[in-house]
C-alpha cells in the first residue's frame, strides 16, 4: 500500500484509463449525439432503468432575491420518487445557461441543497444548520444563489438520505451504498432531462410570469 492507504499499483491502472465517453476527450463532434450515447451507456449500466413518468412540477412557495427569483418545487424523479427542489431564475429576458448542483457529502446528512442555495421557509434550525456549513466551508456564499445573480438557471435537489430525502445519517447511508447507485444517478438523469425540457419552453425563460406546467413524461 502506498501512502493514503491507495495501492501502490493505483498510478499505473490511472494512466491506462482513457474515459472514451468523455465530452472532454475530443472524440465527439456533435453534443446532441454525444449527450444521447452517453446517457444511454449510463442508463444501460444501471442494470435496471427507473420507471417513467411525468415530471409534473408543482410550485409551491417562491421568493423575489433581486435580480433573480428562488422556487421551492415538488417534481418526481421517477415513479417512486417524487422530491423538493429549489429552482433560481433570473429576472429579464432569456434564455439563460443552467447549472444542476449537486451538494456535497460532507457527513451532514439534514441539509443537501440547502448548502447550495440558501433556504427559506424553512425551521430556524435548518437555516442555521446551512448558514453555518456555507461559511465554514464555502466563505459564506451559497453558490447557486452567487451563480444565480451571474445569470444562470439554477436546479438543486437532495441525495437520497439528504435534508428531505431522509437525512438519517451515515446508518442509512452504509444500507443503501449495498445497493447500486441507482438512486443518485436516477436524480441526475431526472434532473438533466427536466432543465432540458424546461430550457426548451418559455416558462424558464422570462422572468417567473408563466405558471409551471408539466413538460411530459421523462425518466
Amino acid at each position: 500500500m502506498r501512502a493514503g492507504g491507495l495501492p501502490v499499483f493505483r498510478d499505473r491502472w490511472a494512466e491506462r484509463l482513457e474515459f472514451p465517453l468523455s465530452w472532454l476527450s475530443g472524440r465527439h463532434l456533435d453534443f446532441a449525439a454525444w449527450r444521447a450515447r452517453a446517457r444511454g451507456e449510463v442508463m444501460r449500466c444501471l442494470l435496471a432503468a427507473p420507471a417513467p413518468v411525468g415530471f409534473a412540477p408543482a410550485l409551491l412557495v417562491e421568493e423575489d432575491r433581486g435580480s433573480y427569483v428562488a422556487r421551492k418545487l415538488a417534481v418526481n424523479l421517477s415513479a417512486d420518487s417524487r422530491v423538493l427542489a429549489y429552482l433560481l431564475v433570473p429576472k429579464g429576458q432569456g434564455p439563460f445557461p443552467a447549472v444542476l448542483l449537486l451538494h456535497d457529502h460532507g457527513a451532514r446528512f439534514d441539509i443537501g441543497k440547502e448548502k447550495v442555495v440558501r433556504p427559506w421557509a424553512v425551521p430556524p434550525e435548518r437555516l442555521r444548520s446551512a448558514e453555518e456549513w456555507v461559511e465554514r466551508l464555502y466563505g459564506g456564499r451559497f453558490i447557486g444563489d452567487e451563480l444565480a445573480r451571474r445569470g444562470y438557471v439554477c436546479l438543486a435537489t437532495d441525495a437520497l438520505n439528504w435534508g428531505d430525502r431522509g437525512g438519517a445519517g451515515p446508518r442509512l447511508e452504509t444500507r443503501i451504498w449495498d445497493v447500486p447507485h441507482v438512486f443518485s444517478v436516477e436524480m441526475q438523469e431526472a434532473a438533466f432531462d427536466w432543465l432540458d425540457q424546461q430550457l426548451s419552453h418559455p416558462p424558464i425563460v422570462p422572468d417567473g410570469a408563466r405558471p409551471l406546467t408539466s413538460p411530459g413524461a421523462g425518466a
